[in-house]
């Protein structure tokens, strides 16, 4: 060997024999302290010699311990990534409730003092039911018993779920529970969901065999609300425990109960259950398709049916339920909710009409007279897909825009057309206080994506200044469309024909579909037609499809095309040098009004 230790801080020169040696000691388990003595040499030398030659070695391993297992997460993430499907459930010992919390969780032995506290607190968000001399709602169960139940879904939730329901979502399990048939009513953000959730996921663990069924009106409504289910079980090792099986379509529980999360557009007969619980029911488009399937499924149970939703119109299924004696109901605005911000309800009031407020905050209907669109042209439309800002090669695209007035969005809508002469919204997006400069930018920044063949520019009110812009920067690409009662008309017509012939698809955007839902018509005593919101609502985004839809009117001949309207000569002949006129004043401006494209 060659090197000291008074050489410390030198590099030790190695030899094979050395190396091999030191490799097999150190494997062996020696301390570095013994390798430098052996060798004489320093620890340091010695450990960039053994990092050199990339020598290492494991913990010491003792013959009589068992090897360390993977340690298994058990946290509320992990629990809901398996109920979801996309983690493996690992075997676990089995944890269950006893039959004292399940009793009480049923309600069994409740204190009459406490029921009493119960129905105080959540009386006051109950309706009377409507007035019949004939019909009264149909019981579930005695009112006591119903009340009973209640008090065990609020101690489930505190003492499993670890969810404390407010009065207003008790009053809507009570009436979930006393009637075979209940309207819940509630504005945004007031807790239809949770209540659904842990009604549905309470009664699953606490009426064995339960077989309950979520309907919602769209796929994306649908997958939300298992998956608050879901999150509640995940909250509780016995209540993850008592899961066999689960998915984002259903969960099936130890004791036979299921529950399944179905979208009414999708096939939902066939199923049958003990309570439907419909979901956003104003969103569902073909109702008499939708209910006609869900009543078969209550028929061998004798179940329930409650319907949860803010309310739309005053038309339509879930305005005669809301009137229909047989339906117990409630009615409950956001501000019940202790989560409900203040100043965001009182921005949202300065923003919005009173009467549209009142519906999407109140829970109050909308006073629709006629509707200009049929449910069931919509339903034919309507699919789910998502729009998306990428241009469709083979297709081509045109740009509709609703300016925004006051209290009202402007709206852009892409509308694409194929070579068979279908349409497509492609694309959709409103715009609430941004300024105009911006939407003007934005315009550009689409047809710079989508290479429109024409943009159908609103010629009205704050439109005529972004109008002005678009032309002078895009030239004749862009029609400027004037609103009339004549020109609103015909592009309507336009717009129906496609719906009725199903020749367009729409997408299940909710602000788009409740818009072409209410829309209204009244023919005034002259014989023309006019087509308008209803009071306090909005045709925003309705507005923007029409626009949209206008360059792809089909000629006289059936292919798309420029449409000529014959008016009276005086009238059209004033027009037309009205038209002239103006386009000398600016500079070639395109403008659609009647008598003319």
């Amino acid at each position: 060997m060659t090197g000291s230790k008074s050489h410390a801080g030198r590099p030790r020169l190695w030899s094979v024999e050395e190396d091999a040696l030191l490799k097999d000691l150190y494997l062996e388990g020696k301390s570095t302290a013994y390798l430098a003595d052996r060798f004489d040499t320093t620890i340091v030398n010695v450990k960039q010699r053994l990092s050199r030659m990339g020598v290492k070695r494991g913990p010491p391993i003792d013959p009589d311990r068992p090897p360390n297992q993977p340690r298994e997460r058990d946290d509320i993430a992990t629990r809901l990534r398996i109920l979801l499907g996309e983690d493996v459930r690992r075997p676990s010992t089995l944890t269950v409730f006893t039959d004292g919390e399940l009793l009480a969780f049923a309600g069994r032995g409740a204190d009459p003092a406490d029921l009493e506290a119960l129905r105080a607190r959540a009386t006051p968000w109950i309706l009377a039911p409507s007035s019949s001399v004939l019909e009264a709602p149909s019981p579930a169960n005695d009112d006591r018993e119903a009340w009973a139940r209640v008090l065990g879904l609020d101690l489930f939730c505190r003492r499993v779920l670890a969810l404390e329901l407010m009065d207003h979502q008790l009053a809507m399990a009570h009436a979930c529970l006393a009637s075979k048939r209940a309207v819940c009513l509630a504005g945004r953000q007031s807790g239809k969901d949770v209540t659904q959730a842990a009604l549905a996921v309470w009664e699953a663990v606490t009426l064995p065999n339960a077989r309950i069924v979520i309907v919602s009106g769209a796929q994306r409504q649908s997958d939300l609300l298992m998956e608050k289910a879901l999150g509640l079980v995940a909250r509780d090792a016995k209540l993850f425990d008592s899961v066999r099986h689960s998915s984002r379509e259903a969960l099936e529980l130890t004791n036979g109960s299921f529950v399944k999360a179905l979208p009414a557009t999708g096939l939902i007969r066939g199923e049958t259950a003990s309570r439907v619980l419909l979901n956003e029911a104003r969103d569902v488009l073909n109702e008499e398709e939708t209910y006609s399937a869900i009543e078969p499924m209550l028929l061998t149970t004798a179940g329930s049916l409650a319907i949860f939703t803010t309310p739309l119109g005053k038309a339509g299924r879930v305005w005669e339920a809301f009137n229909s004696p047989l339906f117990l109901r409630t009615q409950i605005s956001s501000t019940a909710s202790r989560y409900a911000m203040p100043e965001h309800l009182e921005r949202q009031r300065l923003e919005m009409s009173a009467p549209r407020f009142a519906c999407e905050y109140e829970a109050a209907f909308l006073d629709v007279q006629s509707s200009f669109f049929s449910a069931e042209s919509i339903a034919r439309c309507a699919r789910e897909y998502d729009v998306a800002m990428v241009r469709e090669e083979g297709r081509t695209h045109a740009l509709g825009v609703d300016w925004a007035r006051t209290r009202d969005t402007s709206a852009m809508v892409v509308v694409s057309r194929d070579e068979e002469d279908y349409l497509r919204v492609a694309y959709l997006r409103g715009f609430l206080g941004i300024p105009m400069p911006d939407q003007v930018a934005y315009v550009r920044h689409l047809h710079a994506t989508f290479a429109f063949r024409r943009i159908v520019s609103e010629y009205a009110g704050l439109g005529i200044g972004p109008t002005d812009q678009l032309v002078k920067e895009l030239g004749h690409l862009v029609d400027a469309f004037r609103p009339t009662a004549e020109s609103k008309a015909l592009g309507y017509d336009h717009l129906k024909s496609r719906m009725e012939t199903a020749t367009i698809e729409i997408p299940m955007d909710p602000k788009l579909l409740a818009e072409l839902r209410t829309l209204e018509f009244r023919v005034t005593p002259a014989g023309s037609m006019t087509i308008h919101h209803p009071g306090g609502g909005s045709d925003d985004f309705a507005d923007a499809t029409m626009l949209a839809c206008w360059p792809f009117r089909r000629k006289p001949g059936g292919r798309p095309g420029a449409a000529r309207i014959s008016l009276r000569p005086s009238r059209e002949s004033s027009w037309i040098e009205e038209r002239l006129r103006r386009r000398v004043q600016d500079g070639g401006r395109r403008e659609i009004s009647p008598g003319g494209t």
